[in-house]
């Protein structure tokens, strides 16, 4: 039993202790996937008119028409909706920005107008340094590539410190 109970916890801190990848890729059309290492893959892709959400576990794959059906019918009732109270807030977004550890930021614009682009263009060389890739092209391609990592304790640390933050508030208040 002790033997089944150090596995467990075992792998509750290796799955706490993986990587997550987060990226965006406007240029593969990809707008946004989420990646545990070896484990998920959950990632959005937006074709023509409709937008999909794949979902990719071991032995197991779907994709989602998130247009399609989905429609939540409204029921009326009687009694008026009273809000359940939460005990865990949801973090600032400057927390949860915190969180993350950026490895890749490609960012190709284009304004549509030459005499800005030219204005903009010393800024960008200036600002792009180490993972932090920053150009002005005139072909009219604005290009976005966004990769990040993060784990799931630190995600579970900025969702533990927005709560603190907010009891210390109400508190004082």
């Amino acid at each position: 039993m002790a033997t089944l109970l150090f596995f467990l916890i075992l792998l509750l801190l290796l799955v706490a202790l993986l990587p997550i990848r987060v990226e965006i890729n406007t240029e593969k059309q990809m707008y946004g996937q989420v990646v545990i290492w070896g484990i998920c893959r959950i990632s959005g892709e937006a074709t023509g008119t409709s937008w999909y959400l794949h979902i990719q576990l071991p032995f197991f794959q779907r994709k989602i028409n998130l247009l399609k059906g989905n429609v939540l019918s409204a029921k009326k009732s009687s009694q008026p909706h009273v809000p359940k109270k939460s005990v865990l807030s949801m973090p600032s977004p400057l927390q949860l920005v915190k969180a993350f550890r950026l490895q890749t930021l490609v960012w190709s614009l284009d304004t549509g107008d030459y005499l800005h682009n030219a204005r903009l263009y010393p800024v960008f060389g200036l600002l792009s340094r180490g993972p932090l890739q920053l150009s002005i092209n005139f072909s009219g391609q604005n290009i976005l590539i966004l990769k990040a990592y993060t784990s799931l304790y630190k995600l579970a640390a900025a969702f533990l410190k927005a709560h603190a933050f907010l009891t210390i508030y109400k508190k004082e208040h």
